[in-house]
């Protein structure tokens, strides 16, 4: 399975749960990318999470980053998309 359609079956679920704030999907998001997929290491979705909370613009810049690192602008897309 690709990386763009494996990322877009984490994230979308993970819209339902993103209404009240991106905030609330920090916690699921970490254990699909790091315990379940080892897509990362808890470093590095660390070092994510910490630039998506510096950088201004949306809560759910995270998962903007996360698919940029997965597959560049098409997983940056897919996962904004997604989610």
């Amino acid at each position: 399975m690709s990386d763009l359609i494996s990322l877009i079956i984490v994230v979308a679920p993970l819209s339902l749960l993103a209404i009240g704030g991106a905030s609330a999907i920090y916690a699921p998001l970490q254990h699909q990318v790091v315990d379940i997929h080892h897509w990362f290491s808890g470093r590095e979705y660390l070092e994510l999470f910490a630039i998506a909370r510096v950088t201004p613009g949306p809560g759910s810049m995270l998962a903007t980053i996360i698919g940029w690192r997965m597959a560049g602008l098409a997983g940056a897309l897919a996962a904004t998309l997604a989610l």
